[in-house]
């Protein structure tokens, strides 16, 4: 794997659990690689383990970290999922030799890199932080919407689909993101003796209190708002499960109505998603589901587990940074 940064940590060891990677930087007359026609050199980065299979989980890791930091897969232009090559180990299963040329021969070039592989360092000290980076992964493999398709702008992009194999994807990656946050023990415990609402829709202090204690301990800022995207035409879901608004972004319209809520509304109304439209049987608010749903709760699931790792704020910066 090649970087393109310049970080400031060349030639340091940083370890994971069982692993560790290191960043060298070597001199243009020691070969190297291009990235958009601009020489890298020897910005590689090297995984160290005793054995094939951690190797390769740490890569794994890293690629999941890759698309948990940008916030979805590109369309799928994220180069592929590399596999890991050993000299010393063979490789644990048997594979045509054209297909093991390409895998030694195969690298994996992108922006961000860096900040993906610490990321996937400080996950790995938690099995359950991996399953959730894993979920998330997945969640936006099977149905990621394109950054740019978001933009109040291009609102038009993303309408409601008329067929059934949408729904079907919707419902799986809203799924597959909630779960994401039960691993992080993130999702409010409710039931029908103990819901989440009192009859006269204020909260349940228990589940409340509950939920942002350990929103809080997994260094969760609760007062810190979270952008929910309200799309086009209300839907049949608009009507019965509105957002409840805690004020609105700059730009509003009839069609762009996205509200700035409190993340453990936000969290309720991802559980209501996922318990009451994606998860069980199709129901008549099936086919209202739309991308901006699956687009809500990723982002909801990718800023906790960023946050619990300590990487929101920077994140947030960042690209603050980069948009002045």
């Amino acid at each position: 794997m090649w970087f393109a940064e310049e970080p400031a940590y060349y030639n340091q060891n940083f370890n994971g659990k069982g692993w560790s990677i290191i960043f060298c930087k070597g001199k243009e007359s020691s070969g190297g690689t291009y990235l958009n026609g601009q020489f890298l050199g020897n910005k590689e980065i090297t995984i160290c383990a005793r054995h094939w299979n951690t190797a390769q989980q740490a890569s794994n890791l890293i690629y999941a970290s890759l698309i948990l930091e940008r916030g979805d897969t590109m369309n799928g232009n994220i180069s592929t999922q590399p596999v890991v090559y050993s000299e010393q180990e063979d490789m644990p299963y048997k594979m045509p030799q054209r297909i093991f040329d390409h895998i030694k021969n195969n690298s994996l070039i992108t922006p961000s890199l860096s900040t993906a592989c610490l990321i996937a360092v400080k996950a790995s000290k938690s099995k359950q932080v991996c399953y959730a980076i894993s979920k998330y992964k997945l969640s936006c493999e099977i149905y990621s919407p394109a950054t740019i398709d978001l933009d109040p702008f291009h609102s038009e992009n993303m309408r409601l689909s008329p067929f059934i194999e949408d729904h079907v994807l919707f419902s799986t990656s809203i799924t597959l993101s909630y779960s994401a946050i039960e691993d992080l023990k993130l999702n409010l415990k409710a039931s029908p003796q103990n819901p989440s609402k009192l009859s006269n829709g204020e909260w349940n202090p228990i589940v409340r209190n509950d939920l942002e204690q350990r929103l809080i301990k997994a260094g969760i800022d609760i007062n810190e708002p979270l952008l929910w995207s309200v799309r086009g035409t209300p839907r049949k879901i608009d009507k019965l499960r509105p957002p409840i608004a805690v004020s609105k972004p700059y730009k509003s319209s009839k069609t762009v109505r996205d509200v700035e809520v409190r993340l453990i509304d936000a969290l309720n109304d991802a559980r209501w998603l996922r318990s009451k439209v994606a998860t069980h049987g199709s129901t008549h608010l099936t086919p209202s589901l739309s991308p901006y749903d699956v687009a809500n709760v990723q982002h909801l699931t990718r800023r906790l587990i960023l946050e619990s790792l300590g990487y929101w704020k920077y994140m947030y910066k960042k690209n603050k940074k980069h948009s002045n």
